[in-house]
């Protein structure tokens, strides 16, 4: 898979896995997920249950002359509405054409820029284009951590998270369907206790539905549901991702693509 596919081209299910207590097991990359081919101009999110309702700009993409993302920006709002950018990510390629890295940049008053470096993203790709490893780096801490992407028969059978002293922390297992889709997704601990499971439904080949169940001693509790419509492209349009335990550490919201 060549690196420009990750919001023009994705095939594949994507997952970060982010172990942040009891209410955030799992995280699941959902906005990246999009089988069609159009380029996405900009995201925007409804801040208020009510679909009439002002939506604000999450991010906004920019592409280079070979059609890949160049920048992410995204800007900053205050009570007086949008003012300025909260932040923006580079990103870079390889002479394959291959992600190989993006630079995360905050905003920062006291820096001469204004922006300061929070976050590097390095990615390592096999000899045949499949990705094997991604590395963060936190420069203003000097801290990293990286996770790696383990393949059965073509396929992203595992991704494994280490922590900053490169110690285990977790893994994800993926299953797929007799249609080659992933179908299910299972987070463990590094001891292989079971951290949580999700579930895909598809429809015509899309991902249509997500649900995210964490695991405690009393069983599964179904801690949030993700949907998604798409246009006859095959274009991701609209993500609405809904919380439904009251201890998740995440808010529901409602995405919107642009293209």
């Amino acid at each position: 898979m060549n690196g420009h596919t990750g919001m023009s081209k994705i095939k594949n299910m994507k997952f970060n896995a982010g172990l942040t207590g009891l209410c955030c097991l799992v995280f699941l990359a959902t906005s990246g997920f999009r089988p069609g081919d159009g380029k996405v101009k900009r995201i925007t999110e409804l801040t208020s249950p009510d679909p009439t309702a002002a939506a604000r700009i999450r991010e906004e993409y920019e592409y280079d002359t070979q059609g890949r993302i160049s920048k992410v920006t995204r800007p900053m709002y205050t009570e007086k509405g949008r003012e300025g950018m909260m932040s923006f990510d580079d990103y870079a390629y390889d002479d394959s054409g291959r992600l190989s890295s993006v630079t995360g940049n905050n905003a920062n008053i006291n820096s001469p820029t204004g922006f300061i470096i929070l976050k590097h993203i390095v990615y390592t790709w096999s000899d045949d284009g499949r990705k094997v490893k991604e590395s963060i780096e936190y420069p203003q801490s000097g801290l990293s951590e990286y996770s790696l992407f383990i393949y059965d028969k073509g396929r992203l059978a595992k991704t494994e998270k280490y922590g900053y002293e490169g110690t285990l922390e977790s893994y994800v297992v993926f299953e797929y369907n007799d249609s080659g889709e992933v179908f299910k997704e299972t987070t463990f601990f590094k001891d292989g206790s079971l951290v949580s499971e999700t579930l895909h439904t598809y429809t015509n080949g899309l991902n249509v539905k997500s649900d995210v169940y964490v695991v405690n001693v009393l069983g599964k509790d179904h801690l949030r549901t993700i949907t998604r419509k798409y246009d006859s492209q095959n274009d991701l349009i609209l993500l609405e991702s809904r919380e439904l335990l009251v201890y998740s550490s995440m808010s529901s919201y409602t995405l919107r693509y642009e293209y």
